[in-house]
């Protein structure tokens, strides 16, 4: 929410020159998701003992159902949704179109959540043998049910800092969000779907751990990671050639024209 709120401000021109407590705010997340790291490193289960508590209720039979009959759920939802914004736009318009981003934001992140936990608490394995060694290993650093620092997590957070260090040093970045960008789309709106698959990858690692939210810990297959890490060669490399361009760009003007 922090690193959303700076790149919100940035292009508002609303951040403080001095605002430290952003900085603050950042570390403090990372901070906070290493240590959880840390301590679900320290205390989780065993492999072989994740199915030990089999007999208690497991929420994820109701996401199951909830799953199979998504379609009709999410038209409802989205129908309520708007109609409440309809509402709120009569009120007050410019509320309407700043809640527009928030609402979308949260409801994808439900949707991504559901997907995540959705199935059976042990999936069956996908076919791996025909995999060199070398590719085998980059698999296992990138691999979300083992760590939660992932590449959405690690762009996110460099694209916020640079945010912050070219408001604090009046190194403006053109980042042309009128209507004429050069680029199909925008930065700030791929730091949106960034955030998505940072959350994406940070609900697969918790699954895959720990028993969350009366959802039993599940030993999943790599169908989903391999989901997050193809929607990650999209949106994170043009959110990595868009930010070194814009980077590149506002050093180049500032220091040598």
């Amino acid at each position: 929410m922090d690193g959303h709120w700076i790149i919100q401000a940035y292009h508002a021109s609303r951040i403080p020159s001095d605002a430290w407590y952003a900085y603050i705010w950042l570390v403090v997340g990372v901070a906070v998701t290493v240590f959880a790291y840390v301590m679900i490193r320290q205390l989780s289960d065993p492999e072989n003992q994740f199915l030990s508590d089999s007999t208690t209720k497991d929420n994820r039979e109701i996401i199951n159902r909830w799953w199979s009959n998504k379609d009709k759920i999410i038209m409802r939802v989205m129908l309520l949704t708007v109609s409440a914004l309809v509402v709120v736009a009569v009120i007050d318009f410019s509320m309407a179109v700043q809640l527009l981003s928030p609402v979308a934001f949260i409801g994808i992140m439900i949707i991504t959540f559901f997907y995540i936990v959705k199935g059976n608490r042990v999936e069956d394995p996908s076919d791996d043998s025909k995999r060199k060694r070398k590719t085998t290993l980059f698999l296992h650093r990138i691999d979300y049910r083992r760590h939660p620092i992932s590449i959405p997590f690690i762009l996110f957070v460099l694209i916020v800092i640079s945010f912050l260090l070219s408001n604090d040093f009046d190194i403006p970045f053109n980042l042309e969000v009128s209507g004429g960008s050069r680029y199909v789309t925008s930065l700030e709106g791929l730091i949106f779907w960034i955030s998505i698959l940072m959350l994406a990858s940070t609900f697969i690692y918790i699954i895959n751990q720990s028993d969350f939210l009366g959802i039993k810990r599940a030993k999943q297959n790599e169908d989903k990671l391999f989901s997050v890490h193809y929607m990650e060669i999209v949106f994170c490399g043009a959110s990595l050639l868009i930010w070194l361009v814009t980077v590149f760009e506002a050093l180049i003007v500032h220091f040598f024209l």
